[in-house]
Parts: structure tokens; sequence; C-alpha cells
């Protein structure tokens, strides 16, 4: 087993001291370091020092509460970050981090979800992933689940294969929210018309606008939740059958919003993780920018047909991921750009082939005309 191979390595460390935590990290960071690889510290602030100091050498670090906001914003993240050092010339990338998306108590639902979908998401990526844990701090359930996620574990003599490792999509059915979305205690703030043709999305989006322009939100939060909706009402549109209906609730701490069309549905456990520009297998923008965008995503089918439920938390101006949030429209928005430019460069090769095609056919028949002399 080595750290060259390219491939992404998602190592498990539970340690019950700091010494423990020294021993088991600190031999596999040097000798990235010493093979020229990066090394970035993503922990809390004590226990970057603490790394750091023991490394005897200048890495990169950053506090947990920067990464992991959203379990899609943290691997988007992440691979920005990755690439950034490839980019810059290093064959491979080790992130020793404490995942912590400010659930109490335990790790939550989030955590356990952003453990399985990495190994999806980063899968392909010359990266080796090492999440810490104070096993005194686990509880039993969670420190299984971790155990379910991670398919090596780096123990003090060295990383071990773990036999008890599970894909990810038999981690988030056992830990996501079981069932279809939960149905909404009081009436809706919104209740729009249902949409029954794509030609009506643009209007939808002029008409979001103008409804939530008198309720005081953050501005940035408003072109998220426009742009959520409006991809998740041209998937039903697209995808499912008409008429979509949206309702919309306005709360205190949150904005909900759900979308439901009359189609199959789709299973939407690891649906929107994989990058749009960057991903192995260059997968569609719609859910990947929808996951960015909402800090939770359920499907399932109800009684109205199959729902999209999707939730906003409320933040202040300046918290990381609302900047996230506009700077992952912006991303896909030069995606869908690129890729309507090498659509209609495309169309012009194809439209100058057959040109091209005819006019060798229109030269060969007058040249072939029987009888036909000069």
């Amino acid at each position: 087993m080595t750290d060259n191979a390219e491939s992404y390595l998602h190592y498990l460390v539970r340690y019950g001291s700091q010494r423990e935590l020294l021993d088991t990290v600190i031999p596999h960071l040097r000798r990235g370091l010493d093979a020229g690889q990066a090394v970035v510290l993503v922990c809390r602030d004590d226990i970057n020092r603490l790394l750091s100091g023991a490394l005897g050498a200048p890495v990169a670090s950053l506090g947990s509460g920067e990464l992991y906001t959203r379990p899609a914003a943290a691997v988007a993240a992440y691979r920005r970050m990755v690439l950034g050092y490839l980019d810059d010339g290093f064959e491979r990338v080790q992130v020793a981090a404490e995942v912590d998306f400010g659930e109490r108590p335990g790790l939550g639902e989030k955590g356990i979800g952003f453990e399985a979908v990495v190994n999806v998401a980063m899968d392909g990526y010359p990266v080796s992933g090492i999440c810490l844990y104070d096993a005194r701090t686990l509880s039993d359930a969670v420190s299984a689940e971790l155990t379910h996620t991670h398919p090596l574990v780096l123990t003090p003599g060295g990383p071990v294969t773990n036999p008890q490792y599970d894909s990810p999509v038999e981690v988030l059915r056992r830990t996501a929210r079981a069932g279809p979305p939960v149905a909404e205690p009081d009436p809706p703030t919104y209740d729009l018309p249902g949409l029954t043709d794509t030609a009506y999305l643009q209007s939808l989006r002029a008409h979001l606008r103008a409804r939530l322009s008198s309720d005081r939100l953050p501005t940035i939060l408003k072109a998220d939740i426009i742009a959520a909706i409006g991809e998740v009402a041209a998937n039903g549109l697209r995808h499912g059958r008409a008429p979509v209906r949206i309702r919309i609730w306005i709360r205190d701490d949150c904005v909900v919003c759900t979308v439901t069309d009359q189609g199959s549905g789709f299973d939407g456990l690891l649906a929107g993780y994989e990058s749009p520009r960057t991903g192995p297998r260059q997968t569609g923008t719609g859910l990947w920018l929808v996951r960015q965008l909402c800090d939770e995503l359920a499907t399932g089918h109800t009684a109205d047909g199959f729902t999209v439920r999707l939730a906003v938390q409320l933040r202040p101006y300046h918290h990381p991921v609302m900047l996230h949030g506009a700077h992952a429209r912006a991303e896909v928005a030069r995606t869908r750009t690129e890729r309507a430019r090498r659509r209609a460069d495309q169309i012009q090769r194809e439209l100058q082939e057959r040109w091209n095609r005819q006019d060798l056919r229109v030269h060969r028949g007058v040249r072939g005309k029987p009888g036909d002399r000069r």
C-alpha cells in the first residue's frame, strides 16, 4: 500500500491521547513531506499547532470551521484546494483533518454523510485524507459508523485495510433521514401555480425575485434560493412529469421549499456530489449546484407526487458559506457557457463538413457527365 498511487486514500485515525495522535500521524505526514507531497492541516487551532510543531516543518493549515459548512460545499472546497496544489506541481496532497459540521452531540448526520460521500466525490484524485477523531469523545454508534466510512485505518504501526468498510450508498441508507420529506406543519408563505413547460422557467425566476424582494433576507441568500428552486423545477419538468408545484416557507431561522412533480423520481443519495467541471465523469450541473446552495436536500414520494425538499439556514453576511454560494453559481455559469461554446463549435464543424462533402459531390457530378468535354 503506497500513497504514490493515483487514487484517493481515506484513512481513519482514532486516538486516546495526544501522544497516540502524534505517534500515529506524524510518521505518515513526514513520509509525505520527504516524498515532496503537499501537507495541509484542517483541524482546531490547538491540534494544528500540535501537529505542525511535531512535524518541525512549515505546512499549510486551515481552521475546520472554514471548510466544514455544508457537506457538498466541503467536498467542493476540498477539491478546489487539492487542485490548487496539483496545479502548483505537487503529485500528491496529504490532508489531516478533524471533520466538524458543528453538530452536537457527536459527529451527526452531516459529518457521517460527508465521510461517506467523499469516497465517491474524491475518487480518482491523488489525495490522502487522514481523518482525526478523539476516541474519548465518540459515542459507540458514531465510532461504528466511522469504521464503515473509511476503507483504511491508520495505526502507529502504519495503514491497514478496513474489512468493515461499507459502500457510501449503504451508509447513507442507514444514517440519512429515512422516508419521504417531512410535511411542513404550517401553510406555505408562497404556493406557486404548477409549472407545465420549461418555457416558464425564466419567468419563474423573475416571479420568485419579485416575491422574495419584500422579505428581509440577505441578497446573496435570495439569489441562492432562487437558483436552487429553478434547478430543481427544471429537473422536474425535463426528467419528471408536469405539473411542477413549488411551495416556500420563510421562517425566522431558515427557508424551506418543496418542489413536487408527477414523475417516478430518482435516488438522490449520491446525486450532485461530483463536480461538473472537474469530476472524472463530467456530470451535470443542476443537482451539484443545489447541494452547494442548500443545507438540506431530501427526496421521496409524498401524497402529492415526487417531492424534493430544500432547506437553507439564515446566516450573517460574513459567514463563509454565503460567499461559497456565489462562487458555486459563478462556476456553473462558466461551465454552461463553456459547454455551449463547445457545442456551437461542434455544430459549426459538422456544418462545414457537410458543405465540403456537398461541394465535392457537385464537383464530381459536373466532371462526371458523359460527353461533357471542352
